[in-house]
């Protein structure tokens, strides 16, 4: 009887120490849990500050792109798309932003420009900044007509000193200085004078009826006025894209405008009315690709009906 209490006793402290070593194992586990948990809580807060100030920056990018849109710092594009347009103006899908004088540029100022290699009396290229300025300024103040043009300065190209531009105030200022241009025939005879800029929008799907005669292939003469006259709008020259189908109804066309900020809301809307109905506008811009000329069938700047080569057998 001894014999058995004392196993029993045996057995009970063994699966007492049992008891005490699970109780450990799950007071183990349960800290273990706990530093867990505090580490996903401590992750889940840096996420969202993560997240915070990937907005936060999000939103100083924006202002930024904004800040840059409202100061013209898109120079660079208008001028890499008309050196691919081979002179030609081109219009870039941006937001229409006005231009505070005090941050004005001679690149977003309204001028003309003036190429001296032509030019009678060959010392107005070759003079410093000053002298041109001052021959510039006589010029405009000797005749009646230009008189009161705001001008603010001059600016030259550093790789070709024979263009100058003339930067003035005002739209009006230059289209002043473009209709009296006795200054230039007196002061600066024989330098050519660049027309005005022009700003192309492309408009897709446009109702030949709105804009053609009866033939459907030939542009009405009113065609710019009464488009303009209908969008407020001032459009210089219309021209089709393509040759003319008389068959078919719709067309593609490409409208040169007058002004940027203006080209800049039609493509910003992405639409034109014509006449009621719907015509989609986008960025007008050359093709770029390999010219190949189907008489000597080589890659070049020539086509088949200026090609230099003699045999046609090629």
């Amino acid at each position: 009887m001894t014999w058995v209490l004392a196993s029993l006793r045996d057995r009970i402290a063994k699966q007492n120490q049992a008891m005490d070593e699970v109780r450990a194992s799950q007071k183990t586990l349960e800290e273990e849990n706990e530093r867990i948990r505090q580490q996903y809580e401590e992750r889940k807060a840096q996420n969202k500050a993560l997240k915070e100030e990937t907005e936060t920056l999000k939103k100083n990018v924006s202002d930024l792109r904004t800040t840059l849109n409202s100061r013209g710092c898109k120079h660079s594009i208008w001028a890499s798309l008309a050196a691919r347009s081979n002179g030609q103006p081109l219009v870039s899908p941006q937001r229409a932003s006005h231009v505070p004088e005090s941050q004005s540029t001679p690149h977003n100022l309204p001028g003309i420009y003036l190429d001296s290699t032509a030019l009678v009396n060959p010392q107005f290229g070759s003079s410093d900044v000053k002298t041109v300025r001052e021959q510039i300024r006589q010029a405009l103040y000797s005749h009646p007509g230009t008189k009161g043009v705001g001008w603010t300065g001059v600016a030259r190209r550093r790789s070709d000193y024979s263009k100058t531009r003339i930067c003035l105030r005002t739209q009006e200022d230059a289209a002043l200085a473009r209709n009296h241009d006795g200054w230039l025939q007196s002061h600066f005879r024989g330098a050519p004078m660049e027309g005005e800029q022009w700003y192309p929008v492309k408009g897709d799907r446009v109702n030949k009826n709105s804009i053609c005669d009866e033939s459907l292939i030939r542009l009405r003469e009113d065609a710019c006025v009464k488009l303009g006259t209908e969008k407020s709008i001032l459009i210089r020259k219309m021209r089709f894209i393509a040759r003319p189908n008389p068959d078919k109804l719709y067309c593609s066309v490409v409208l040169y405008l007058a002004s940027r900020p203006e080209a800049e809301r039609l493509l910003n809307r992405k639409y034109i009315d014509v006449d009621g109905e719907v015509a989609y506008t986008r960025v007008f811009g050359p093709s770029v690709g390999p010219r190949r000329c189907f008489q000597s069938h080589q890659f070049d700047k020539h086509e088949a009906r200026r090609c230099p080569a003699q045999d046609t057998t090629r």
